[in-house]
């Protein structure tokens, strides 16, 4: 049985003494926490060219499910929809990474940046990042992106919308590539990405693994495990990987499988399988404590968040704003030497790990707790 609260394990005084930037005091004990959200609409001029796109708002859970096959239009529906979703999570995700001052330097000295997109879709995490450091580190004067998807509809519009705004200083390698299954993603991404360049500063991917585990769950399982073991190769001594995903479910053989559970059991696999060229640097507790990780299978790292839409509604055919509720789940990683770097004289420390309306439980040393 899980234990209830942490404050009789003896562990109180030890904590209470810890303090760090995005920390917030519950009584004698003090947590990292998750930071608050900053932004929740997409830039003006962004959301201006999905309007002229022919964007519109319209969710239907079944069909987003897979979005490999999507006409052109079914895919200004997604745009007018998910689109929004997926560039207020992963700005949300870089605000937080960035708040880190050794990265912050890092991208700070960058005069090229090298990003690999890996199920990129229309490109909504990958607009987020230009836009991301458009603002914050215009000393980056030249971006090479490689951007993987299987829809050439989607990759079209992604080139339309970057081009739009980045062509002074982007480089844009499209990758039109269909994979399969898991072992056929491993055979041409070993193949492919080397033929572009040998390392990324940055590699995502969002909202892509799943699909995967939808097509085939048996045939597939394995696949974030498969997607570190390709990606750890590739990244820089002081670049990153990010990998986030859906927060839904799939039933196989009257069982439920959670995607972000999936990810959080496999990310741990491949710790125990004794690779650890990357490691976790978000959420923190991962980091330190992922190699006696004792709760993998019922923990993950989620956040809630909020998105305007101010995009036409496919029943009226009029502009409002709509605010909805996204919820994404993520890990983001480095190399070994440069995660030791970035938390290189700080405490461990109990960090939260998921955080909705119904939980919000707290990893100390690897393993769950309530809060008291």
């Amino acid at each position: 049985m899980r234990e209830k609260g942490i404050r009789n394990r003896g562990w109180t005084t030890r904590l209470s003494s810890f303090h760090h930037t995005l920390s917030e005091k519950r009584g004698d004990l003090e947590v990292t926490t998750l930071p608050l959200q900053e932004m929740a609409a997409l830039p003006l001029q962004l959301n201006r060219l999905l309007l002229n796109l022919g964007a519109v708002y319209y969710q239907d859970y079944k069909k987003v499910k897979s979005a490999l096959e999507w006409s052109a239009e079914e895919i200004k529906e997604y745009l007018g929809t998910y689109f929004p979703r997926s560039f207020i999570e992963n700005s949300y995700i870089l605000k937080y990474l960035t708040d880190k001052e050794i990265y912050q330097n890092v991208l700070k000295n960058k005069k090229e940046l090298y990003i690999l997109d890996i199920g990129s879709g229309t490109g909504g995490n990958l607009l987020s990042l230009l836009f991301f450091l458009e603002k914050h580190y215009k000393s980056i004067e030249e971006i090479y992106i490689v951007s993987i998807d299987g829809n050439p509809e989607a990759l079209e519009i992604q080139q339309n919308l970057i081009e739009s705004f980045f062509s002074h200083k982007t480089a844009l390698e499209l990758k039109h590539i269909f994979f399969e299954n898991r072992k056929d993603f491993e055979a041409k991404m070993r193949w492919f990405i080397p033929q572009s360049f040998d390392s990324y500063d940055i590699i995502m991917s969002s909202k892509f693994i799943n699909e995967f585990y939808r097509k085939d769950y048996q045939k597939n399982s394995g696949m974030y495990q498969t997607f570190l073991e390709i990606t750890k190769d590739l990244i820089t001594e002081d670049g990153i990987i990010l990998l986030s995903d859906i927060t839904d479910y799939i039933n196989y053989k009257k069982r439920t499988y959670y995607f972000n559970l999936l990810m959080n059991q496999e990310v741990a696999d491949f710790y125990r399988s004794g690779d650890d060229k990357v490691k976790p640097i978000f959420p923190s507790g991962c980091y330190f404590w992922i190699d006696k990780c004792q709760d993998a299978d019922n923990c993950f790292t989620q956040v809630a968040l909020d998105v305007d839409i101010a995009l036409p509604m496919i029943n009226s055919g009029y502009i409002s704003t709509k605010r909805v509720k996204t919820k994404i789940s993520y890990k983001v990683f480095a190399t070994k030497q440069f995660a030791d770097k970035i938390y290189e004289g700080v405490p461990e420390e109990s960090c939260e790990i998921n955080k909705n309306r119904r939980s919000n439980r707290l990893c100390y040393q690897g393993k769950l707790y309530d809060k008291c």
